[in-house]
């Protein structure tokens, strides 16, 4: 029998479903959360204090990080673009999407800087409302508000 191409594109992305799941299970069997400490010399403790007498002049600053599956996380997100791709449909990782610890390692937004001279729209006071998805915004008197700005009674 003659394959179409809806089948062919059907068989394509059950792969594809099959391969996530797979890469998904690796991700859940091997990343796991790690405390890191940085020791910084603290430039401010003063002789005679805890800070300097107690703590040598050393602070801890403690950080969490996932590690154990960086490697997988580059491939569920090469095979979620591709079955976006496939769909239809689109992700956009390049408007100003911060991603959350190190996910713009792979691909999925981009690295957090306060230092950056374009203010990031997630941060701003009030959202332009072409930013506001459909499902936040709500309808009174026939003006589209901003139910999550506006308050309860909106």
């Amino acid at each position: 029998s003659v394959r179409t191409q809806a089948d062919m594109l059907g068989d394509l992305m059950k792969e594809l479903d099959r391969e996530i799941e797979e890469c998904e299970d690796k991700i859940k069997r091997n990343e796991k959360w790690v405390v890191k400490e940085e020791k910084i010399a603290d430039g401010l403790a003063e002789r005679g204090t805890v800070e300097a007498d107690g703590f040598g002049g050393i602070e801890v600053k403690k950080t969490t990080i996932l590690v154990g599956a960086e490697e997988d996380r580059k491939l569920l997100n090469s095979l979620l673009m591709k079955k976006s791709q496939l769909s239809g449909s689109s992700i956009d990782v390049t408007k100003g999407n911060i991603g959350f610890g190190n996910a713009h390692e792979y691909g999925l937004g981009q690295k957090f800087s306060s230092s950056s001279e374009e203010k990031n729209y997630r941060f701003a006071e009030i959202p332009s409302d072409d930013l506001v998805p459909d499902t936040v915004k709500s309808r009174k008197n026939g003006l589209v508000k901003n139910a999550a700005y506006s308050g309860i009674s909106s």
